[in-house]
C-alpha cells in the first residue's frame, strides 16, 4: 500500500494547529506519515507536536531554528519516506478524503500529480465557496497542456504547494528557495516540468484560512522584489525548454509583470526595474505592429503609452 507523507510547516499558528492535524490524523487514507516541522516556534506550538506524537505513531515531529517555511518544507521532505508527498499549511485544513481521493486519481489517470478545488475560509467563518462538484469530472493534462494552464492563469490554485498530491520523484532534484517569500512561484514551473500528466478535480478538499498577516494577504516592498525575482527565474527557466511556446512565455511574464507593475506603485525602485524588464521582453518579441498588439493583449500599457505620447506632443 503506497505511503503518503504529509509535511506540516509549523510557526506560531497555536490557534488553528488543532484543526490542522486533526483533519490530517481523520483521514480515511490510513498509511500516512505525518511530519510537524516546528520551525523554532514561539509559542506553544512545539508542545503541542510532541503532544501529538505521543497520540498517534505515525506522527513525526522535528524542531529546528527558525529558517523560515521553504527551509521548514525543504526539512520535511528530506526525512519522508512516503511514495508520495503532500503540503499542508499548519493554519488551514483538510477534507477527510483528500488523500485517497487524490490518490486514486493518480492511480486511475496514471498521473504523477494531483490537484484539486480549494476554499477560502475567513476568520469570521465564512466560506468563499462551499459548492461540492457532484460528478467530480478529471481534467488531465499532459505537460505542455499544464504549462499552457499556468501561463492563462486560468486554474487559480495551480500556484501554489498546497492542494496537491505529488509523485515523490518530481521532489527528488527540486527545493523550495530559502529565505523568499511566495517560494511557490518560484519552483512551480520546474514541478510541472517534472509531471508528465496532471489531474485535477473541482471538488474543493483543501481550505485555506484567509488570514490579513498571511504572506497572500500582504503586499510589501519584499513581497513585490520576491515576486519579481520568481518571475524573472520562471521566465528563464521557460526558456530553456524546447517545448515551450517562447511566445506564450513572453507574453505570459509581460501580462504577470503588468499587474505587478501597478501594485509596485508605492515602490518606485522596484517598480522602476519591473518596467525595464517588461520593456526588454517587449524587445524580444520583435512586434510588427505595435500599437495593435498592445491594444488586443496589454491595453492598460497601450493606453498608459500613448498617453505620454500625446502629453509629449502638447
Amino acid at each position: 500500500m503506497d505511503k503518503i507523507s504529509i509535511i506540516i510547516p509549523v510557526y506560531n499558528v497555536e490557534k488553528y494547529l488543532d484543526k490542522c492535524v486533526q483533519s490530517i490524523i481523520d483521514q480515511t487514507y490510513k498509511n500516512i506519515e505525518i511530519i510537524l516541522v516546528d520551525d523554532g516556534s514561539p509559542d506553544n506550538c512545539p508542545k503541542m507536536c510532541d503532544d501529538y506524537a505521543k497520540k498517534d505513531d505515525r506522527i513525526i515531529v522535528i524542531h529546528k531554528e527558525n529558517g523560515g517555511l521553504s527551509d521548514a518544507r525543504n526539512k520535511g521532505i528530506e526525512i519522508s519516506s512516503g511514495d508520495y508527498l503532500m503540503m499542508v499549511d499548519s493554519d488551514d485544513y483538510v477534507s477527510s478524503d483528500i488523500c485517497e481521493r487524490l490518490l486514486l486519481l493518480i492511480k486511475s489517470h496514471d498521473a504523477n500529480l494531483a490537484m484539486c478545488a480549494s476554499t477560502f475560509v475567513y476568520e469570521d467563518g465564512q466560506k468563499s465557496n462551499e459548492r461540492i462538484s457532484e460528478n467530480e469530472k478529471a481534467i488531465c493534462f499532459d505537460r505542455s497542456d499544464a504549462m499552457r494552464h499556468l501561463f492563462r492563469g486560468d486554474i487559480l490554485f495551480f500556484m501554489t504547494a498546497w492542494a496537491k498530491l505529488y509523485d515523490r520523484a518530481i521532489f527528488e532534484e527540486i527545493r523550495y528557495p530559502v529565505g523568499k517569500l511566495h517560494e511557490d512561484e518560484f519552483v512551480i514551473a520546474n514541478v510541472l516540468d517534472k509531471a508528465s500528466k496532471v489531474v485535477y478535480t473541482e471538488r474543493p478538499m483543501y481550505f485555506y484560512l484567509k488570514r490579513s498577516t498571511s504572506i497572500m494577504g500582504q503586499k510589501g516592498k519584499k513581497n513585490i522584489e520576491h515576486i519579481f525575482q520568481a518571475y524573472q527565474i520562471r521566465y528563464d527557466f521557460l526558456k530553456s525548454l524546447e517545448y515551450i511556446d517562447q511566445n506564450e512565455n513572453k507574453k505570459s511574464i509581460m501580462q504577470n509583470l503588468r499587474t505587478l507593475y501597478i501594485e509596485s506603485r508605492p515602490y518606485g525602485d522596484i517598480r522602476a526595474k519591473i518596467w525595464d524588464y517588461y520593456k526588454s521582453i517587449y524587445k524580444e518579441l520583435k512586434v510588427k505592429d505595435k500599437k495593435n498588439f498592445l491594444f488586443r493583449h496589454f491595453r492598460p500599457i497601450y493606453i498608459l503609452l500613448y498617453s505620454i505620447k500625446n502629453k509629449r506632443r502638447s
